[in-house]
């Protein structure tokens, strides 16, 4: 029993002591799980706490982020909002320091420093406590330094839950970069603009620049695939990347980044700088109101429009694209003031040339007077891509002539006894037309009216009609395809020449004449039905020196020239102050077109404005030859100077002795042809071949544009062109459609057919016609004038064409329609 209870007691002290261990676990358990709990509470509550600190702080920069922007807003709009103002980059100053910084000029107050578009108002580099914010660095415009661009950080105060911030912002200058148009895809031409330009056309000048081509090789904006591609691109990583524009080879952009050198897109108001212009702050539309340039910039763009409208009648592609224009002269425009844009269309004298020789005639007692003897040249070029029409309005054929005043009274000397002379011979009495109120020689210059003036090229009349026996002009001289001036039969006199009415001398003889004396020279067009004219140029003043030929002197009966005159329109090859740049300094100093250009003393030598020293012509004795000195007696036979078939020239497609003297038959020199307007302008860019009286040509949108009388480079902050015509039909434009020139965009809300009937209906004096354009217009891939972006000059000069010129090209002289074809010419100019 002992044992039992022995065991039984053992057996219950077991049973006690497995039930005191399982509390124990499960109290441990309860322990840890509440610990675990009170962790994960605890860690909840820091990851809230931090979460809540993130979302405080992230609220903080938003909030920061679009302070700094109103900050932006407001330092753009307060310094930048005033139509008075200009932007460019920091780099214009010169300085290294920050230079895609923007800065902000007042044009009113033009030696006052500018506001930069950063934070604060004193920003310096040279502040060394300044801290600065970079914003673009390497990831954006590669490794250079040069390229990132630092700011001055602004601090804001701390508060009791934030430590101290530090904002800051860059206004970047987007009208320095080259933009890179787009084509809005909802625009269609309207559809009264259909037959001045076509639907491709349209499509292409709408989605590019004009001169994208000069920064990317690769890229041509004339091929309609590619261009359209334009439209795709949402930014200028989706812009390089396409296939025109991502070759690094082929990027032309001079050193500076993508970045900063394009924009994909951009517009601007249209709004003014000019603070003096009548209604300062708003750009005035020529298109509409063309009468701001003057009567004659009018007519140029009326007629432009008729011209459009005319051709765009034709049927054929040759016939769309072939312009004959109408000769206009200096009297049909107001006296020629220096600056003023003039209507003006007539050939160029580009060669003149007379030539005597006073003689005798065997025998004596039949011949007792001298004789005089006179040959003639002259070459007219057509330095126009339109071809000249040679009738009038009425459709009458048109002569040319040359009216000459100036000549001296010569004396015959015998050259072995210098004390024995003949009485003086006055060559203009002897020569000068009976009837001709002027006193002047009269050549009448006969043409075919029938056939074509093309562009570019040169006329020549050789010679005048022999038989004439009393000298008394008018004399006939006919178009010829040659330059053979020396024949008997083409001198004046034939053989032995005219009688001179005094009496002649024996032996050796030489010519002399006393003092300085200037020879005038006009050409008129002539209607032959009624003898009505019009001038079309004047040379005057053309001082020589006087005439005194070699001692020896000639035969008394030599029949060669021993004297005279030969001016030559002076060509790129004859720019001589640079010589590695003939045409441009050509350019540079003349306009071939100037109806009536300067001779100052002395013309004949190279041209120095500061000497008073040039002029667009220079004395020759063998075409191209300049004399030192313009003495007469330099043109003569006896050492064969003017004794030649053919003269080079200018621009020169002449045959030579025979037809197939086709050596002659080219273009001698790279000179430019001018574009006279036969579509809408467009772009202000195409105003660059008007003619400006006294002023460089091509002056529109080149850097030589503020020089001279008229700043042609503030017509860009001053003036648009719309493609807009009074006559046009306002109703047929709507909303889905563009205006005519694809640069510009209507952003208003009303109807865009109300707006242009309020234009059209607007005179220019009044404030409302430009407000309503700066309230409803926006113009397309606007250009900074204070532009320090050498890609975005580049792409502004390369385009300046706005598109390529078609024109009709003849092969070789034949008239026949089967040798025109159609040619693009160069880009640029």
């Amino acid at each position: 029993m002992i044992e039992s209870l022995v065991t039984r007691q053992g057996l219950q002290f077991t049973q006690k002591k497995r039930t005191s261990g399982f509390a124990l676990v499960l109290s441990l358990t309860l322990m840890a799980f509440t610990l675990l709990l009170l962790l994960s509470i605890t860690a909840f509550i820091r990851v809230e706490e931090y979460r809540s600190r993130i979302t405080i702080q992230e609220s903080l920069a938003r909030q920061s982020a679009r302070m700094a922007l109103y900050m932006a807003i407001g330092q753009l709009q307060t310094h930048a909002g005033p139509d008075q103002r200009v932007s460019a980059r920091r780099e214009i100053e010169g300085t290294i320091a920050h230079p895609f910084w923007t800065g902000i000029w007042n044009t009113a107050e033009p030696e006052a420093e500018p506001v930069w578009l950063v934070p604060g108002q004193n920003q310096s580099s040279s502040q060394p406590n300044t801290p600065f914010i970079r914003i673009v660095s390497t990831g954006t415009v590669g490794l250079q330094p040069e390229n990132y661009v630092d700011i001055p950080a602004l601090k804001l105060p701390a508060t009791e839950h934030t430590g101290p911030i530090e904002i800051g912002w860059w206004t970047s200058d987007q009208g320095v970069k080259a933009s890179i148009g787009k084509m809005p895809t909802n625009l269609q031409p309207p559809p009264n603009y259909a037959n001045s330009m076509t639907q491709q056309n349209w499509q292409i000048q709408l989605s590019t620049t004009p001169g994208l081509e000069e920064l990317f090789t690769d890229y041509d904006r004339h091929n309609a695939t590619r261009a359209r591609e334009l439209d795709k691109t949402a930014s200028l990583d989706q812009v390089l990347a396409l296939s025109d524009f991502k070759d690094p080879t082929s990027q032309n952009l001079l050193g500076e980044p993508p970045f900063h050198a394009l924009t994909p897109y951009s517009l601007g108001v249209l709004a003014s700088v000019i603070p003096d212009a009548p209604n300062a702050g708003l750009m005035h539309d020529l298109s509409l109101f063309p009468s701001i340039l003057g009567t004659q910039f009018t007519d140029i763009v009326e007629t432009a429009e008729e011209t459009a409208a005319t051709q765009s009648a034709q049927t054929s592609s040759v016939g769309q694209l072939q312009h004959f224009a109408a000769m206009r002269g200096i009297n049909e425009t107001a006296p020629l003031i220096d600056g003023q844009i003039a209507h003006i269309i007539s050939p160029i004298l580009s060669n003149f040339l007379l030539a005597f020789t006073i003689r005798s005639e065997s025998p004596f007692d039949e011949n007792p007077n001298f004789y005089l003897r006179m040959r003639f040249f002259c070459e007219l070029w057509n330095p126009y891509t339109s071809s000249l029409k040679m009738e009038n309005s009425s459709g009458d054929a048109l002569n040319l002539e040359l009216e000459i005043k100036g000549l001296p009274d010569v004396t015959v000397i015998k050259a072995i006894d210098s004390g024995t002379q003949s009485a003086p011979v006055a060559l203009q009495d002897l020569l000068k037309g009976p009837n001709n109120a002027n006193d002047a020689i009269l050549i009448r210059l006969k043409n075919d009216a029938t056939a074509p003036w093309r562009p570019g090229q040169s006329q020549n009349w050789t010679g005048v009609n022999s038989s004439t026996a009393t000298g008394n002009s008018p004399y006939d001289s006919v178009l010829t395809d040659q330059k053979t001036w020396n024949g008997t039969e083409q001198t004046l006199g034939g053989a032995v020449g005219i009688d001179t009415g005094i009496s002649r001398l024996t032996g050796a003889i030489r010519h002399t004449s006393s003092g300085q004396h200037q020879l005038q020279i006009r050409l008129y067009a002539s209607n032959p039905k009624n003898g009505a004219r019009t001038l079309l140029r004047k040379l005057e003043n053309i001082r020589y020196e006087p005439i005194s030929t070699r001692p020896e002197g000639y035969d008394s009966e030599h029949k060669g020239s021993t004297f005279g005159y030969h001016i030559l329109l002076r060509g790129p090859e004859m720019s001589n102050l640079n010589s590695n740049y003939h045409r441009g300094r050509w350019l540079h100093e003349h306009d071939p077109r100037n109806p009536a250009p300067n001779f100052p003393k002395d013309w004949h030598l190279d041209y120095d404005p500061a000497l008073n020293t040039g002029s667009a012509y220079i004395p020759v004795k063998d075409g191209i030859s300049p004399l030192p000195q313009p003495f007469p007696q330099d043109i003569n036979e006896t050492e064969q100077t003017i004794n030649t078939v053919v003269f080079r020239r200018l621009l020169d497609r002449s045959h030579g002795s025979t037809p197939a003297g086709s050596t002659y038959h080219q273009l001698w020199q790279n000179a430019p042809l001018f574009e006279i307007p036969r579509e809408r302008p467009l772009a202000l860019a195409s105003l660059q071949h008007l003619y400006f009286h006294n002023e460089r040509p091509f002056k529109v949108g080149n850097s030589w544009g503020a020089s001279g009388t008229l700043n042609t480079l503030a017509w860009f902050d001053r003036y648009y062109f719309s493609g807009l015509s009074r006559s046009d039909d306002a109703s047929e434009y709507d909303p889905q459609l563009g205006l005519p020139n694809p640069n510009l965009r209507l952003f208003a809300l009303e109807d865009p057919a109300e707006i242009i009937q309020s234009l059209q209906n607007s005179n220019h004096t009044e404030s409302g016609a430009n407000a309503q354009l700066a309230q409803h217009l926006l113009v397309k891939n606007r250009f900074n004038l204070n532009s320090t972006s050498i890609a975005g000059w580049i792409a502004l000069l390369g385009g300046l064409n706005y598109k390529n010129w078609s024109s009709v090209q003849y092969a070789g002289d034949s008239s026949d329609s089967s040798s025109i074809r159609i040619q693009k010419n160069t880009r640029t100019l």
